[in-house]
């Protein structure tokens, strides 16, 4: 390896490093919270419906970016993971808390937040199995737990139609 490219790979672990250590900083700062055995239990029934093998990774994508924009701490999102892992006997759950670790940027590159498409995500799965008033259903019973608001889709899909 040249000394240039030495250069280049040593600033990049350095920068990865530091993003790390941002990254955790800001977690301590922001006010988190922890979610309850009951809150666990109501999410792990929740997301039943489409934690189906062929696309639990991208469930467990749009929980883990949920979790994180609503502040839950890493410590219960991981329980809550493997919670889910366990429940649906999921054999891939080291992925999924890789996934979790690289959300809340502590593996890898941390995708932005605006990236992150969470709750929009799991309604568009849930309706893809369940029918529309039974997805929106779900999502409000996430949304309590979480403390958030409806995403524009859904209350779009919730004012009077016209006609």
């Amino acid at each position: 390896m040249t000394k240039v490219s030495q250069f280049y790979t040593n600033f990049a672990k350095k920068d990865l490093q530091s993003q790390k250590a941002r990254n955790k900083k800001n977690m301590m700062n922001k006010k988190e919270r922890k979610l309850t055995n009951e809150e666990m239990l109501k999410i792990v029934d929740v997301i039943a419906p489409i934690y189906k093998e062929g696309q639990r990774h991208i469930v467990a994508m749009y929980l883990t970016g949920w979790l994180y924009k609503a502040h839950v701490s890493y410590e219960s999102a991981k329980e809550l993971i493997e919670l889910i892992c366990n429940k649906f006997n999921d054999e891939e759950c080291d992925d999924r808390l890789y996934t979790l670790d690289r959300t809340y940027g502590l593996k890898g590159n941390q995708p932005p937040e605006y990236r992150l498409k969470t709750k929009s995500g799991i309604f568009e799965l849930l309706t893809h199995w369940l029918n529309k008033e039974e997805a929106i259903k779900r999502v409000k019973m996430l949304e309590e737990i979480f403390g958030t608001a409806s995403p524009k889709g859904i209350q779009r899909s919730l004012a009077p139609s016209k006609g």
